[in-house]
């Protein structure tokens, strides 16, 4: 049985008559949800669709960093969080040794957006280079090809607690390198914002936020796993994420660890359902299970 066909049984068992009769754990009581930044907004939305059904849930959501979310899972402090990458296999140890059950769903995949200030001529950027920025071999803008500029490279990321951070030094930088950042900041809003008003800077947020960028920041194209329609260098698009052209990808998961099934098991069969699903790609990211619709051709 795959994901979707489980959710899908799971929120019909949920809807099923001769389960009003009783008090349904997976769609009543209440529960904290810790969620990473930046996807507050976006799980607020789920939430609130979820409770809108359920009028007997009370969950309440705060946003922390990735890190913070799962140690307060794994002290047993919360049992919903959501967050941008697996847990790490110390973290599945110490569940593990803590006889913790943990679910995990992986609800939606996103990618990070490269920016740099509207000032700086480049538009495009090898995945070799991106290495090269982050590992600190390459400190002047003179040392990347694709740049034509000069002056000293600024990298900019949030706190070493964030998905962010973690993702750039373990999943996109090889080879235990060490991240070289000019700054540290809290969010990826406030990446965005250090960028704004450094034209030196370079910086990685999530596309879902691309949006609301400053005016005086533009999202580099970066070198594709392959060709698409024949350009080597290709934006972040849902499109482009969802067939895996883009390279810079990661997914964005829900983790509960209930002993039974509870408000976390509801939600998650929620957020991967069709309603849920379309929250996710309303939100500009792709949603695990692609939302789409039959068609009847009709022969005349």
């Amino acid at each position: 049985m795959n994901v979707r066909t489980a959710a899908i049984l799971f929120c019909a068992l949920l809807l099923w008559p001769g389960c009003k009769k009783k008090e349904n754990t997976a769609t009543s009581g209440s529960s904290f949800l810790l969620v990473c930044e930046p996807y507050g907004a976006l799980m607020q939305d789920e939430v609130r669709q979820f409770v809108s059904l359920y009028p007997d849930a009370h969950i309440e959501e705060r946003t922390t960093s990735t890190r913070n979310a799962v140690v307060q899972m794994l002290n047993d402090s919360v049992h919903i969080i959501c967050i941008d990458r697996e847990l790490n296999d110390e973290e599945r140890q110490v569940a593990q040794q803590a006889s913790m059950h943990i679910v995990e769903n992986r609800i939606a995949d996103d990618a990070f957006a490269v920016i740099v200030h509207t000032l700086n001529p480049i538009e495009q950027v090898s995945k070799k280079s991106l290495e090269r920025i982050l590992d600190g071999s390459a400190v002047n803008w003179q040392q990347i090809t694709e740049s034509h500029w000069s002056g000293s490279i600024e990298i900019v990321v949030a706190d070493k607690n964030s998905g962010n951070y973690e993702l750039l030094q373990n999943r996109f930088l090889t080879g235990g390198r060490e991240i070289h950042p000019a700054a540290v900041v809290r969010s990826q809003e406030e990446v965005a914002a250090y960028i704004a008003k450094h034209p030196q800077a370079i910086g990685f947020v999530s596309f879902m936020i691309q949006s609301g960028l400053s005016e005086k920041i533009k999202i580099l194209r970066v070198e594709a796993d392959s060709v698409v329609d024949g350009a080597a260098f290709i934006r972040p698009t849902q499109q482009n994420v969802y067939q895996k052209l883009y390279p810079m990808r990661y997914s964005l998961y829900l983790y509960t660890t209930e002993q039974k099934a509870a408000l976390g098991s509801g939600l998650s069969a929620f957020v991967l359902t069709l309603p849920g699903q379309k929250i996710i790609q309303k939100a500009g990211i792709v949603p695990a299970i692609v939302p789409s619709r039959p068609i009847q051709l009709n022969v005349e």
